[in-house]
């Protein structure tokens, strides 16, 4: 018969994949069977080093659906799927050279395994290609905002703190995006980015939007969200994440559409309204565009 094999450590499971046992196999040979499928896969690891410590079978189940067991610990001698996982995803093994060497052993990992190793590897490929993430002092940076219909109206800005971290996750989203071939990425954003000081607009469901680097272009982002009362979307302008980085790595000249001042960063895209950014966010007043 055929089980389901759910591997993880501690959070997301790494991928699952069916394995044959014997029609007749029991509870505890079904746990072996499985155990030994982690030994075999741990042929294909290059590095002992790795610290396997809490790799699981998080999940067996039987073709009925069954759960045989929910938290079989994994503890093969130092190799198992975990690191076969986390070496590809590392860029330390590249996916060719542990399929190579899987064909050489004659073992043939399972279509699930490989499709997760492939994503992970991409997504690696694609994160090394982006700009480093400098550290940095956090800082306010206020971003030019419009309503999506032009009788609408909309906060002036969007302001948020940014801080490495903040960066680091718009590479992360663009590296995974580009490698699952998504042409643009949604996270979930504060409400409360958005300026709207007599609360008219109510603004909701906002949201990190990420367009990946494709090709030769560069990843950007923008904010979007959606008054409360209305049938239309408000947007901040794009920003690419390259001119984000050389706008906190330095004190001089900044790139086109950003202004800084008492410490604050402020981005207009080119649309001429830095000056009004300013006097509206220090001043602590909106305006409705």
């Amino acid at each position: 018969m055929k089980v389901t094999v759910t591997w993880g450590q501690d959070t997301p499971a790494y991928a699952t994949e069916v394995i044959e046992v014997p029609d007749d196999a029991n509870d505890g040979q079904i746990i072996e069977a499985v155990m030994a499928r982690a030994d075999a896969v741990g042929n294909l690891v290059f590095d002992p080093s790795y610290d396997w410590t809490g790799l699981r079978a998080v999940e067996i189940s039987a073709p009925d659906g069954r759960v045989i067991d929910n938290d079989v610990a994994i503890e093969p001698s130092g190799e198992d799927l975990g690191l076969v996982v986390r070496n590809v995803m590392s860029g330390a093994v590249s996916l060719e050279a542990m399929l190579h060497e899987a064909e050489r052993q004659n073992i043939v990992p399972a279509q699930e395994v490989i499709g997760a190793l492939k994503l992970a590897g991409d997504a690696m490929a694609a994160r090394k290609a982006l700009p480093e993430i400098p550290s940095f002092t956090p800082y306010q940076l206020v971003i030019d905002a419009f309503a999506c219909n032009q009788d609408g109206d909309s906060p002036s800005y969007a302001a948020i703190e940014v801080k490495p971290e903040f960066l680091a996750k718009i590479a992360r989203v663009s590296a995974a995006a580009s490698a699952a071939g998504i042409r643009v990425a949604h996270v979930d954003a504060d409400n409360g980015i958005w300026s709207d000081p007599d609360n008219s607009l109510r603004m909701r469901d906002s949201e990190l939007v990420v367009y990946p680097q494709h090709g030769a272009g560069n990843t950007s982002f923008w904010f979007r969200g959606h008054p409360k009362n209305a049938d239309y979307d408000c947007e901040t302008r794009a920003i690419d994440l390259n001119d984000l980085i050389t706008s906190v790595s330095t004190d001089g000249e900044l790139p086109s559409g950003f202004e800084r001042d008492r410490g604050v960063l402020f981005y207009d895209g080119g649309a001429g309204t830095a000056i009004d950014l300013r006097d509206l966010y220090f001043e602590g007043s909106d305006a409705e565009h």
